[in-house]
This record gives C-alpha cells, structure tokens and sequence, in this order.
C-alpha cells in the first residue's frame, strides 16, 4: 500500500500534509515544555522539528513497511496552525492498521481541536479502506483518551512502554506490534 497525506477539509479545521517547510510556524507551539508531560522528552528546537519534519514528509519508513501520514493542523476559519495529527499504517496480516497520534498546542487546547482533527483524520482514513484504528496514550492523559473515545478508540488492557493501547472493538483481541508483522 502506497499512501500520501492529501489536503482534507472541515469547516472547523483543514489538515495540510506536513512538510520541512512547516517547522518555523510549528517550533514555537511544539517547544512547550507542557506537550511533553504524558510523552516524555525534551521540547525541541527548530533544527530538530525541521529535521523530524524532513523525515517524516517521506511518507514511509526506511524500510517500506511502515506508511507515514501526517498532516498539520490548522484552524479552519483563518488556517492558523494549532498542531499535528499523524498516523501509522502498517499492513498485517489481518489488513491495514493505523496508528494514531496528535498534537496541540497548549494555547489552542480544550476547544476541540483535537477531536476534529482525529474525526477528519480517521474519516479520511476509513474512505481509504483502513478502518482499524489504534493509540498508545499515558493513562493519565484525560484528554486524549477523550479524543481516542470520540474515534470510537476503547481502551485494552494492553500497556506498550507505560502507555495503554486504545483501540477499536471490532480488532478483536489488542495487537502488538510484534504481532501484526
């Protein structure tokens, strides 16, 4: 499967696929030292968000078996960036399953940015025949399992590096990594 993140549309927020080009709008909001409470590390810098953006704007991992998709996020009445919505697609042998993650910032966060970005990100997603979705998200993270919950994402009791993993009910018993390839 060969993928590309298109331009995807709401009335609330428009998804831009994520280039190099993006890291001077979006290292300022992504260099909150608050983003990093439930995902651990360091805020970075602006070379590490162009570099980090340069990788993942290949759209696949180096070898071919991962898909990337990852979109900036951008308001949809003035197109001002709030963050970023990912996800990672990996062929198995029960179909495609994509990973989701996302990012916003701290500013525009509670205002529902994340849920419309997942809501189009996973809509998207479905109209390209992927429909079991997936998250690793701190079990701590009240937000986010919230927008895991409005994608129809439950939680499993499987925990993957202190994250639990949230998925779909309809993918049957939680999938590692290890075994989806």
């Amino acid at each position: 499967m060969r993928l590309r993140a298109e331009p995807v549309r709401s009335s609330y927020v428009c998804l831009d696929p994520l280039r190099a080009r993006h890291a001077e709008e979006l290292a300022p909001l992504l260099a909150d030292a608050a983003l990093h409470r439930f995902i651990g590390g360091e805020p970075p810098d602006l070379d590490q968000v162009r570099s980090r953006f340069v990788r993942q704007s290949h759209g696949a991992s180096p070898d071919g078996r991962e898909v990337w998709l990852n979109w900036i996020v951008r308001t949809g009445a003035d197109e001002h960036p709030v963050g970023t919505v990912q996800a990672t697609v990996i062929e198995t042998r029960l179909g495609s399953v994509a990973e989701l993650a996302w990012i916003i910032a701290t500013a525009y966060q509670g205002h529902g940015f994340a849920k419309a970005a997942a809501g189009l990100m996973a809509r998207w997603l479905s109209q390209h025949d992927i429909r079991q979705l997936c998250a690793h998200i701190h079990p701590e993270h009240l937000a986010s399992q919230a927008v895991a919950a409005s994608v129809g994402l439950l939680p499993t009791e499987d925990m993957v590096n202190g994250e639990r993993r949230w998925q779909r009910p309809d993918m049957g018993a939680p999938l590692t990594r290890k075994a989806l390839r």
